[in-house]
């Protein structure tokens, strides 16, 4: 009877008007608890959404991704450089209104007053690199271009082997941070083969045979001319003394006998000079050269392969050094330099 008792109280209590507020009063606190977390979710990600889609950037700026680092890597380092907000916003924001936390590799201009959305897509999809330039002047010698790729902090890499004289094609290119200095090499020598395979198969010059031939032929009217224009006729030139049997004679071929290409030689030649035994010279030897004496650019390559019809076989440079003087007969050209050299004496005297 107690037990029966003890059971009929408990179902008393159970079923009392306290037990049901009581419920009642739970079921609210809950519904409070979850309104308030979804107030809460709303205004954090209101707050998100207008952080990560105002202007943050406060100046123009230059980042650089590195190979390999991760998004979070990326997105905490700019966050310190005031370049993007607090990573868990970034990385929040660009999936949801971006659609990919995926960063490329590269150095990149973040414009002022950018937001953070514009920061992802410009990392996300590889816009705003920076393109740099380097410029190679026609004539230039292969151990000069070696020494700029070198000396460059834009470019990495190691330069694994030294091309040949010649092999590289002077121009301006346009390349991204951290470009290999070794595929670097790679395109400009393969901007010369392809050039001079294309002018080769056009050639018109009897004493080109090969391309090889082509980039010697160049390179001698590349250190001769003092102007483009004049490269065809003094091509001319050098087609009629290689006709007569003549040797070439080409200053700019003792030069290179010197130097070798590894430094100007920054002085006058002398009589001295002009009997060094070498392949390259041409005052000793007979024909062309035994290889390059620079890298000749596309104005030289093409005067190559399309001298000048002419009788002339001297040139001197003028004393304005702006063009060179054409002479057929050796007493026509000593006689221009022994006027040349008259004034020069009269000018000195007064």
């Amino acid at each position: 009877m107690p037990q029966l008792s003890s059971q009929n109280g408990m179902a008393k209590l159970l079923t009392s008007p306290n037990s049901s507020s009581a419920r009642k009063n739970l079921r609210s606190f809950f519904l409070w608890l979850k309104l308030s977390f979804l107030l809460f979710l709303s205004l954090l990600s209101f707050l998100c959404f207008w952080v990560y889609t105002s202007p943050y950037v406060k100046s123009n700026s230059v980042i650089t991704v590195h190979k390999g680092e991760s998004t979070r890597t990326v997105l905490k380092r700019l966050h310190r450089k005031k370049i993007l907000p607090h990573h868990f916003i970034s990385l929040s924001g660009a999936f949801l209104f971006n659609g990919s936390t995926q960063i490329l590799a590269g150095e990149y201009q973040i414009p002022q007053n950018a937001t953070p959305r514009d920061v992802i897509q410009i990392l996300n999809d590889g816009s705003s690199l920076i393109l740099h330039k380097l410029t190679f002047p026609e004539g230039i010698y292969t151990q000069e271009i070696l020494q700029s790729l070198g000396a460059n902090p834009k470019l990495s890499g190691e330069l694994l082997q030294a091309p040949p004289e010649g092999s590289l094609f002077p121009d301006t290119y346009h390349f991204y941070k951290n470009h290999n200095r070794s595929d670097f090499i790679k395109m400009m020598s393969s901007n010369m083969a392809q050039t001079t395979l294309k002018l080769f198969s056009k050639n018109q010059n009897p004493y080109i045979k090969t391309p090889q031939d082509l980039i010697i032929f160049a390179s001698l009217l590349e250190r001769e001319a003092a102007t483009p224009q004049e490269m065809p006729r003094i091509a001319g030139v050098f087609v009629n003394r290689l006709k007569k049997r003549m040797r070439l004679q080409s200053d700019p071929t003792v030069v290179y006998a010197l130097t070798e290409g590894k430094y100007r030689l920054n002085r006058n030649l002398k009589k001295d000079d002009l009997k060094i035994d070498s392949d390259y010279n041409t005052y000793r030897r007979h024909g062309l050269p035994k290889g390059p004496i620079c890298c000749p650019g596309l104005s030289a390559l093409k005067a190559a392969t399309h001298p000048q019809l002419h009788n002339e076989l001297y040139f001197v440079l003028t004393s304005d050094k702006t063009n060179h003087h054409f002479s057929r007969t050796y007493h026509d050209h000593v006689n221009y330099i022994n006027q040349h050299l008259k004034l020069l004496r009269k000018s000195s005297h007064e």
